[in-house]
């Protein structure tokens, strides 16, 4: 049977937070199922680490760019932006590039709005997270993401 990319990566995003903070809470929200008047969760995940919270959703796309349309908890976390000490966005896989980055759900409305279908995972506006290739996934330092309290992405 094939592995679900996405759920291995959701499994990997989880282990290397807890790598990088150690003392941090997160938690995986649990799949809607019911479909109830299209009832989703904001995020995948809610993270808290040194008083900032994190709404993230992860995802995992073969190619060069993921389109804006499956980045489908987008308008949701917008109603959270303006919550201070909350940053709402994606982590993303680009696994055949080999590269995990970070796409504010700020960022991605702006360009929703200016009319872009897809974000590139080499854009300028987005953050790339360091990391070290092992056999499928890369082990990824999320602790870059601080940097996004104090210069903003």
């Amino acid at each position: 049977m094939p592995v679900n990319k996405g759920k291995a990566f959701e499994q990997q995003f989880k282990k290397d937070w807890r790598t990088c903070f150690p003392q941090s809470f997160i938690y995986r929200l649990p799949d809607q199922v019911s479909g109830y008047h299209n009832s989703k969760n904001v995020s995948d995940f809610i993270c808290f680490e040194d008083g900032h919270l994190y709404l993230l959703d992860t995802k995992s796309i073969k190619g060069a760019s993921i389109p804006i349309v499956n980045l489908s908890q987008l308008d949701m976390m917008q109603a959270y932006s303006d919550v201070p000490e909350c940053l709402c966005g994606f982590i993303v896989w680009f696994y055949d590039k080999d590269t995990v980055v970070f796409i504010s759900s700020e960022q991605a409305k702006k360009y929703r709005k200016q009319g872009l279908k897809s974000i590139r995972f080499d854009d300028e506006n987005v953050l790339v997270l360091p990391g070290e290739k092992k056999r499928t996934f890369i082990n990824t330092d999320y602790s870059k993401l601080k940097e996004v309290w104090n210069e903003g992405i």
